[in-house]
């Protein structure tokens, strides 16, 4: 953490330098990306989702999610491949474009994705990609099911997606 100069502003609760210690009580409460200046906002006494949300794990392999993907980005995640017709509870709103697949969420934010020089934990195998996504409450199910089965597959979708990766 380095402290930087900010333009003075009432609106936002930028964290002062001499706040710095009081944030090791606390807990960023979504992963913040490097580079970023703080704000009080980002921190809190729990991390976990927030109120219907659920955090979803899954391991992608390459083509199943897009070049860059980055935390903070906005996904929608659709069920792909295999017996993705079985699902019974699949969306019925889908283009024909893609009649074997159905989406399951429709925005998701990517909560966390391994840093370039490959974080060691994080990582499932040399062939897949570890990613972390806050979801509906609701879809969490439906979503863990399919990535479990490796039938998701993400697509960067419209919304407040990380700076650079359009």
């Amino acid at each position: 953490m380095t402290s930087v100069m900010v333009a003075e502003d009432s609106e936002i609760n930028y964290v002062r330098w001499e706040q710095v210690d009081s944030l090791k009580k606390l807990k960023a409460k979504s992963t913040i990306p490097g580079g970023v200046v703080a704000v009080g906002e980002m921190f809190g006494d729990e991390n976990g989702p927030a109120a219907g949300k659920a955090t979803v794990g899954l391991s992608l392999k390459a083509g199943q999610y897009p070049a860059r993907l980055a935390v903070g980005d906005t996904v929608a995640a659709y069920r792909v491949g295999g017996n993705s017709g079985s699902s019974g509870s699949g969306s019925a709103d889908s283009s024909a474009a893609g009649s074997s697949s159905s989406m399951i969420v429709d925005q998701a934010r990517v909560t966390f994705v391994p840093d370039k020089k490959g974080d060691s934990e994080s990582l499932v195998s040399s062939t897949s990609l570890a990613v972390t996504l806050a979801v509906d409450g609701d879809k969490a199910a439906a979503l863990a099911q399919a990535a479990s089965a490796g039938e998701v597959a993400l697509v960067r979708v419209p919304g407040n997606n990380a700076p650079g990766n359009d």
